[in-house]
């Protein structure tokens, strides 16, 4: 069965984006490749594959930057060594920045030469950052960083957009920098459109970063100006005693003891008094704050300039444009989820892929029995608060009935006690799994645990079980789809709790199967625990199959696991864990919340 919501416009945009996708990306990608989904509100790589977030596709600017995004990922993915890559960066934030700004464009040159329509894609995507004020005019608070960035970005990409930026880059270089080392910078970046690899880059940019920290440590040597010395005359020349002369002024002092305010124009012939350029105040010798009349010291471009490097070679912070291009489709997928959500008619019509998992042993939950025990006495009261006790009575047994001893005259010799549990409602319970991307490693390790833990729970309560995970994603059969670990009445199979994150985040379509399973079972008491990293491809469509559930009788319980919300879910309607080991004090919390009532 095949999955398809229909969105309208949107849908058929996103639809026909994808299928581009899915064409373009092997040629693209290369050897391995890497494979593509729209999911959640996050754009993510993890390395194999590339996750673009549910937006609004039939923005041609949104397209733009998802193409452009998509495009330059398959760059990495074919052309950038990541083991030379992280051995290098991992040095200091600094270098590791460098090593981003020259591999950059490196990667789009490349991929722009395997697939000549590749440019169109990385232009139009500058233009539309651009105009979001993405790259801005080149300041001197952050030439570095700009300078690194856009040059090779013109130089060797071609970006025609740069030009203007790269030649105020260089301006702003050579009057805070100097001519010495902007001519050095610009010697080793023009090596970069002739690098073959990644290594050949971390040369060129270890190499950069010893120019940088060689004139940091020249600035560092320069002696500081003092204060009260003109620094933009260029030399030290004292006055008489008792005079001070404004450099911008220009203007001849007085007697001894005189100064002339450049913007008054006034003269005050009393010795030792000095008029403030600004205020207009008159100082008497000897008295007032001596901080108010000390002369401001004006920053030199060479100062400016040392200031910048400093905090360029100092920052703890890692200059990345896809970071920071992942992170300006971000906002603009969540601007869509917002006006989602109030709502656009949608048709909650889909089929569903299910397939079995082939399992993978390192995500195979190790001893969960702990677990599992706590869960069982956490929700035993839970599932069973409305049980009767009836005593019966039997002819073996450890207790007698007192009031029935007087009938073993009579022959009667049922007189031990027995007590038997009716419940008076059943429960059946649905236990869906996020199998997505975003989830991690980590997350997903402990999401299987977790769900492992609760079927074994379960299990003791003799409560009929499901357990399925949606989003799953094998390269050789490409498409969501859900796995069921264990169906009702099905045995406990560890090994099928194996199931590793890759896919897209099909949150609806989980809840759509469990929904219509759950809705043909006989049992009154249904719940429908959810183990998510809270980021579903459609808010909307989580709300609209929140709510179908609820008409049918199903309780929901989302736990976000290494997150802090359930989005689609409002405030009070979800519970969160760091990791499995915290999932029981959620539970008792969402008992708390009367979730399960």
């Amino acid at each position: 069965m095949a999955t398809s919501l229909i969105f309208g416009e949107q849908a058929m945009q996103q639809h026909e984006f994808k299928q581009y996708a899915h064409n373009v990306i092997p040629m693209l990608s290369g050897v391995g490749g890497i494979g593509i989904s729209i999911s959640g509100q996050m754009a993510y790589t993890n390395g194999e594959r590339i996750n673009l977030p549910m937006g609004d596709y039939t923005d041609k600017n949104f397209l733009a930057l998802c193409k452009g995004l998509m495009f330059h990922e398959c760059g990495h993915h074919r052309y950038t060594s990541f083991d030379e890559w992280n051995h290098a960066t991992g040095k200091t934030p600094a270098l590791h920045s460098i090593v981003n700004s020259f591999e950059d464009p490196r990667i789009e040159k490349a991929t722009i030469d395997y697939f000549p329509g590749a440019e169109f894609h990385f232009f139009k995507m500058t233009e539309v950052l651009m105009e979001r004020g993405f790259w801005a005019s080149p300041k001197e608070e952050n030439i570095i960083d700009a300078f690194l960035l856009y040059y090779p970005s013109y130089q060797v990409v071609g970006y025609p957009m740069l030009q203007e930026y790269v030649a105020q880059a260089e301006n702003i270089m050579r009057r805070t920098q100097g001519d010495q080392l902007t001519d050095a910078l610009i010697h080793e970046m023009d090596k970069i459109g002739k690098a073959s690899n990644t290594q050949d880059i971390i040369e060129i940019a270890k190499d950069v970063f010893e120019l940088l920290k060689q004139q940091q440590e020249d600035n560092q040597q320069q002696p500081k100006p003092q204060q009260g010395q003109g620094d933009d005359a260029g030399e030290d020349e004292d006055g008489s005693q008792g005079q001070s002369q404004s450099d911008q002024s220009g203007s001849e002092d007085g007697p001894q003891g005189q100064s002339q305010s450049d913007q008054s124009g006034s003269e005050d012939g009393s010795q030792g008094q000095s008029q403030s350029d600004q205020s207009g105040d008159d100082v008497s010798q000897g008295q007032g704050d001596i901080e108010d009349t000390q002369p401001s010291v004006k920053s030199t471009p060479a100062q400016d300039g040392a200031k910048a490097l400093e905090e360029f070679l100092n920052s703890q912070t890692v200059k990345d444009f896809h970071q920071d291009l992942m992170e300006e489709i971000n906002q603009m997928a969540q601007k869509h989820q917002d006006s989602d959500q109030k709502g656009h008619g949608l048709d909650l019509s889909f089929d569903i892929i299910r397939r079995d998992y082939v399992s993978i042993p390192g995500y195979v939950p190790k001893d969960t029995s702990g677990l599992a025990r706590d869960f069982y006495t956490t929700l035993h009261k839970v599932m069973f608060d409305q049980t009767r006790t009836m005593r019966v009575p039997k002819k073996t047994g450890a207790k007698i009935i007192p009031n029935r001893l007087s009938g073993i005259a009579t022959g009667n010799y049922a007189v031990f006690q027995q007590r038997l549990r009716k419940r008076d409602i059943t429960t059946a319970i649905s236990v869906l799994v996020d199998a997505s991307g975003s989830m991690g490693r980590h997350n997903m390790s402990e999401a299987n645990k977790t769900a492992f833990a609760l079927a074994t729970a379960f299990g003791r309560m003799n409560v009929p079980s499901q357990v399925t995970y949606f989003g799953c994603w094998e390269d050789d059969r490409p498409g969501n789809f859900l796995h069921c670990a264990q169906s009702f009445g099905g045995a406990l199979d560890k090994k099928r709790f194996g199931v590793s994150y890759n896919g897209s985040t099909p949150t609806h379509a989980g809840m759509h199967l469990a929904a219509m399973e759950m809705a043909n079972r006989k049992e009154q008491n249904k719940f429908m625990f959810i183990l998510t990293d809270g980021d579903p491809d459609s808010i909307a469509s989580v709300q609209k199959m929140n709510g179908i559930c609820q008409s049918l009788g199903i309780k929901i319980i989302p736990i976000g696991l290494g997150v802090k919300t359930v989005r689609g879910f409002d405030t009070g309607e979800f519970v969160c864990a760091e990791d499995s080991s915290a999932v029981n004090a959620a539970l008792k919390e969402a008992i708390k919340y009367r979730l399960f009532n």
